[in-house]
């Protein structure tokens, strides 16, 4: 197994030195060994690669290295959240879905984040903070149902290696207790939090080891007793952390308990989607449909089908501005459509289709954006019930979103890993906490940070027709969109995905064309400077890199009209791992904006 780690300096985006370019990382080897994984922490990805070299699969080592972020990256992902796995099976050339988001209560209602005594919309905190946004979490369903369908190693073996972080301790990295310094005023609301997270009233130290033996304790128990015991063991416990009243008095936050009860945890269901496609560029596009934001990205790369961003180079200002604008049209779209289909009809066929992006693509100029909002338009001629209803699975039964509203806060949320084995198999899976530490409460007893997931709700209910607002047992609109795309061949190339709140799917957008249309490798892709567009009079938000290295970028965008903004930080931790058919070799890239890492197995 090689193991390579990207560098990673106080805010410094330095670049990650990919496997790849320490050689080939595992060659084409079909007898089952061999893989790769690209995670967002070393020991997370470690963990992937140790279940390849066992001989285990890519959904063995999805999950390991799963599991192992929920323990070195405890403000990103856990049990206490969701997901959306996808993955590729090589032998049958085909994609499943498993969405593992997290649920609203039965007692959810479209008015629940309105303040009764004012009438208005609760403050960003309070829909971020405490258990009101608080939603059934579907991960431990998730990672036994993919073990249990497609995994080769026994789940016990799959979460071997986040116990023993979780019992034994990693090192605090610098990013690590930036997060933990960044959510120090909410993680201290709590006190199983402050005592988990803020050990002597402090953040840990870097370098120091930081050990979580409740967490481990009952990671064993679901490795030992299953999901469903984990969710009937568990569920009274997690229904009472996230509904106790404030017990630490603060001036900031008006902490308001949440509307879970067992039952809502203990009747959690998994819903196995169908994957939505579109052609790009000669190569098949995979993504997940709703409540994720795949069919935005694949609306966005049909948009961009008709311009020639090949011809105008990866440097060009143009190309930024096409993306940017294909992104703003198909987000339109998005926050009018997309939602849970299950309980809404969701055009996801008419999105992601050729036809309606032709009608839409008028909309996007080469020489200037609209100093309006684009409006949304009508997908439902073009292919009106393309999501459909997805099937259970997997045991026992103001704004239009606070991510949406302050994009920059949540701009670190989430994890995103890949991984691919010598047998071609694949998974793209996105995993979230929502805001990083999600609602700030940690389940007291069990190491588990709970999330505030239903902040991606649109909150205020009077702002217009949307898919988006809350209902009881409603799966909440994600920016996520795990993705893979695959050759003429019907090899998976490239399984990619990205963390980052409201960058999400742009970041998705501009690695796709910058594997496909650039031709870049997946650490090259990774690496470029990132911007986020929205539908306020063409606004783009840049990476602080890309827009002080670029001024020449800023004055050419703010010629075509453009108001130009500079993140706070670097954004949307990005993973991808592949195989390129020329040079015979597994391929892969980490993010250096987090502790991201590549891992491979060698081939026997």
């Amino acid at each position: 197994m090689r193991f390579v780690r990207p560098s990673l300096a106080s805010g410094a985006l330095l670049a990650v030195v990919s496997a790849t370019a320490a050689g080939p990382a595992a060659g084409p080897s079909r007898d089952g060994s061999g893989g790769m994984v690209a995670a967002a922490h070393p020991v997370a990805a470690e963990a992937g690669a140790a279940m390849l070299a066992r001989g285990g699969n890519a959904i063995d080592a999805a999950v390991a290295t799963s599991a192992a972020l929920g323990v070195v990256e405890p403000f990103g992902s856990g049990l206490g959240g969701g997901g959306f796995f996808l993955v590729y099976q090589a032998s049958t050339r085909t994609a499943f879905a498993l969405d593992c988001r997290e649920t609203a209560p039965a007692a959810a209602s479209g008015d629940m984040f309105v303040d009764p005594e004012t009438e208005d919309t609760y403050e960003r905190d309070t829909l971020t903070t405490g258990g009101l946004s608080v939603g059934a979490p579907g991960q431990a369903r998730c990672w036994a149902e993919a073990q249990r369908r497609w995994g080769r190693l026994s789940f016990a073996e799959a979460l071997a290696p986040a116990i023993r972080a979780a019992r034994e301790g990693f090192t605090v990295t610098p990013y690590f207790r930036q997060e933990v310094v960044a959510h120090r005023r909410r993680l201290a609301l709590f006190p199983e939090s402050a005592r988990v997270f803020l050990p002597g009233g402090q953040p840990p130290a870097v370098g120091s080891r930081f050990v979580q033996p409740d967490l481990a304790a009952t990671l064993e128990l679901l490795a030992a007793r299953g999901a469903d015991a984990f969710y009937a063991e568990l569920a009274p416990e997690i229904a009472a952390a996230a509904s106790a009243p404030a017990t630490v008095a603060s001036p900031d936050v008006d902490l308001v308990p949440g509307r879970l009860t067992a039952a809502d945890v203990a009747s959690y269901r998994l819903q196995e989607r169908q994957p939505i496609t579109a052609r790009y560029r000669g190569y098949t596009v995979v993504t997940f449909p709703a409540p994720s934001s795949g069919p935005a990205l694949l609306e966005t790369l049909q948009i961009l089908e008709g311009f020639d961003l090949r011809g105008l180079g990866p440097d060009a200002p143009v190309g930024v501005h096409l993306v940017g604008e294909a992104f703003r049209v198909a987000s339109a779209d998005r926050n009018r459509w997309l939602g849970d289909p299950d309980l809404a009809a969701v055009p996801c066929a008419g999105l992601a289709g050729a036809d309606y992006a032709a009608l839409r693509r008028p909309l996007v100029s080469p020489d200037d954006t609209p100093h309006a909002l684009t409006a949304a338009g009508d997908p439902r001629p073009f292919g009106a019930a393309g999501c459909g209803t997805g099937t259970p699975t997997g045991g026992a039964v103001g704004r239009d979103g606070a991510g949406a509203a302050a994009d920059e806060a949540d701009a670190a949320s989430t994890t995103h890993l890949s991984a691919i084995d010598a047998d071609g198999n694949a998974v793209a899976y996105t995993a979230t906490l929502a805001l990083h530490f999600g609602s700030g409460i940690t389940v007291p007893g069990r190491g588990i940070v709970l999330n505030d997931t239903l902040s991606d709700f649109r909150t205020d209910p009077d702002l217009g027709p949307s898919n988006n607002l809350p209902a009881p047992g409603k799966r909440p609109r994600s920016s996520i969109a795990p993705t893979f795309i695959i050759g003429p061949d019907g090899q998976v190339r490239w399984a990619l995905g990205a963390a980052g709140g409201a960058w999400i799917t742009p970041v998705v957008a501009e690695l796709a064309v910058a594997l496909v249309d650039w031709d870049l490798a997946p650490q090259a892709a990774i690496d470029r400077g990132r911007f986020r567009p929205d539908n306020l009079r063409g606004r783009l938000a840049l990476e602080p890199a890309l827009h002080d290295g670029r001024p020449d970028l800023v004055a050419a965008l703010e010629a075509l009209g453009h108001p130009i903004a500079r993140s706070s930080a670097p954004q949307a931790a990005a993973q991808i791992v592949g195989w390129d058919p020329a040079a015979g070799q597994l391929v892969g890239g980490a993010d250096a904006r987090r502790d991201g890492a590549v891992a491979a197995a060698a081939g026997r």
